[in-house]
C-alpha cells in the first residue's frame, strides 16, 4: 500500500469476534447423540457427550482422582488403550425419505466409525467437523453407533520412525491439543473422546450451516459489511434471502438460485448511523442481532449472528528504530493490556458458560482488552468469543501449533488446510 501506516493482514489474528446462532424454524429435526456407553474390561459404563475416556473413568469410579499426588503416573495406561464408544438412537420412518447426516462437532482424536456395522470414516484432527451422509446406513427403528478411539502416541512414534531425521518433539504429527500430551503447566492425559456434540440432522430441501457479519469499511454516517453465508441444498431451486435486525429493519433482500450441494454466498450491505463497539475502557460493546432469513417453496430456514460493528487495523510502519507493531481501533491507537489465554481444564468437554464467563469477567475488571489464545491448546468454544465481544475483549487467535518443528509431508498439509478453511 502507499500509505505509510499499513494495514497488515495476519493469518494468526482474529480481531473481528461474532458470534452465531443457528435457529432452524421448519423441516429440519436434530437428534441429540449426548447418552453413550464405553467398554472397559468387557463391561458396559454410561458416558455422556460431549465428554473424553478420563472423566468417565472417574465418574464411574474406576480410576482414582486424576489431579491427585502421584496419580498422573500411574494412569498413563488409560492413553495407551484402544476405547470404544456405542449409543443407540431411533429414527421413525417417515425420515427415511429425508436426507440424514451424522455430524460430529468434534472428536478426539484418532478414530474409526461404525453405523449399523458398516464402516462410514476414520478420523485424525479434533479441531474439525466431521459431517457424513448416512441416508444409505439408516435404517427404521433402533440404529447402532460405534467409535473407536485409537491411541495418538502409537500413531505419532510409527510416523516419527519413518523420517530419515529426528524431531524434537514426535506429538507434532497427530492434531490433537499439544497441551493434553503434557505442558510445563499441566499433566500429560492423552485423552480421547467425543469432546464436542454430536447429532443427527434429518432435513429436506436445505438449510444454514453458517452465517457470518463483518465491518469492511465505516464511515461517520454508514458502516459497510458484508456476509458469508454456506447453506447446503438437495436440489438446484431459488430462494428468497433476507438480513433484517432484530426490530425488523430489512437490510438486504434477494432472489438467488441455490446449486445442489453446498453454496457459498458472500452478499454485501450497510447500515446508517451505526453503534460501533469499542473495547474495554474505550467506551460501548454495542452488539447488534443480524437475522438471516432463507425460504423457498416448500422450506424456511433462519441464523442470527450478533456481533459488534468496528474496524481494527494492525499499524506497522518503519520508524527510527525499527518498525511499529500496534493496533487501530475505529480510528483511534489502543494499548493492547491483556494476558495469555491457555485452556482452563485438562479436559475441554466439562467447561460451561458460567465457568468462562467468571474468569473473563476478572479479565475485564483488571483492564484487559486483549486476549491472545495460545496455540497449544484448542480453538475455543463460541461462549468463549460471545463472551469476549460483550465485555470487550478483543481476540488474537493463534492456529494451533506451538513450540515445536512441524512435519512437511503433504498429508499433514491436507489435513491442516481443512482445519484452517474450517476454523
Amino acid at each position: 500500500m502507499k500509505h505509510s501506516a499499513k494495514i497488515v493482514f495476519l493469518f494468526v489474528l482474529i480481531i473481528f469476534l461474532y458470534s452465531c446462532d443457528k435457529k432452524n424454524t421448519t423441516k429440519i429435526e436434530i437428534i441429540d447423540l449426548d447418552n453413550w456407553e464405553f467398554e472397559y474390561k468387557d463391561e458396559n459404563y454410561p458416558a455422556k457427550a460431549p465428554g473424553n475416556i478420563h472423566t468417565d473413568l472417574f465418574k464411574n469410579n474406576l480410576i482414582p482422582n486424576l489431579f491427585y499426588g502421584d496419580n498422573e503416573l500411574e494412569l498413563q495406561w488409560i492413553g495407551e488403550e484402544v476405547w470404544t464408544y456405542k449409543t443407540k438412537f431411533t429414527i421413525n420412518k417417515n425420515c427415511l425419505n429425508k436426507n440424514i447426516d451424522l455430524v460430529f462437532e468434534g472428536l478426539d482424536t484418532r478414530t474409526e466409525i461404525k453405523l449399523n456395522g458398516q464402516h462410514i470414516a476414520n478420523t485424525d484432527n479434533m479441531f474439525i467437523q466431521h459431517k457424513f451422509d448416512v441416508k444409505k446406513l439408516i435404517k427404521e427403528g433402533e440404529n447402532i453407533l460405534e467409535i473407536k478411539f485409537s491411541p495418538v502416541g502409537e500413531y505419532n512414534q510409527k510416523m516419527a520412525e519413518q523420517l530419515d531425521y529426528e524431531l524434537p518433539d514426535i506429538r507434532v504429527f497427530s492434531r490433537k491439543a499439544p497441551y493434553q500430551l503434557g505442558w510445563d503447566w499441566g499433566p500429560n492425559y492423552a485423552t480421547a473422546g467425543i469432546w464436542k456434540p454430536a447429532y443427527i440432522r434429518v432435513w429436506d430441501d436445505f438449510y444454514i450451516e453458517n452465517f457470518s457479519v463483518v465491518s469492511d469499511e465505516i464511515n461517520e454516517e454508514t458502516a459497510y459489511l458484508s456476509s458469508k453465508v454456506k447453506i447446503t441444498s438437495n436440489v438446484e431451486q431459488n430462494a428468497d434471502i433476507q438480513v433484517v435486525l432484530d426490530d425488523n429493519q430489512v437490510l438486504y433482500s434477494e432472489n438467488i438460485k441455490l446449486n445442489k450441494g453446498n453454496n457459498n454466498i458472500e452478499i454485501n450491505f450497510s447500515l446508517n448511523n451505526p453503534k460501533l463497539w469499542h473495547c474495554n475502557g474505550r467506551g460501548e460493546q454495542n452488539l447488534y442481532n443480524f437475522r438471516l432469513k432463507l425460504q423457498t417453496k416448500n422450506t424456511c430456514d433462519s441464523a442470527n449472528c450478533v456481533t459488534g460493528i468496528r474496524q481494527v487495523n494492525l499499524i506497522s510502519e518503519i520508524d527510527s528504530i525499527g518498525q511499529s507493531f500496534y493496533f487501530n481501533l475505529n480510528g483511534k491507537d489502543i494499548f493492547a493490556k491483556g494476558a495469555n489465554w491457555i485452556p482452563m481444564e485438562s479436559f475441554p468437554g466439562n467447561l460451561s458458560r458460567n465457568k468462562y464467563r467468571n474468569i473473563l469477567n476478572m479479565a475485564k475488571d483488571a483492564g484487559y482488552n486483549m486476549l491472545r489464545v495460545w496455540g497449544g491448546g484448542y480453538y475455543e468454544d463460541d461462549a468463549f468469543y460471545e463472551i469476549c465481544d460483550s465485555l470487550g475483549i478483543m481476540v488474537w487467535q493463534d492456529f494451533m501449533f506451538a513450540c515445536a518443528v512441524y512435519p512437511n509431508n503433504h498429508d499433514f498439509f491436507n489435513n491442516v488446510e481443512q482445519e484452517v478453511f474450517y476454523q
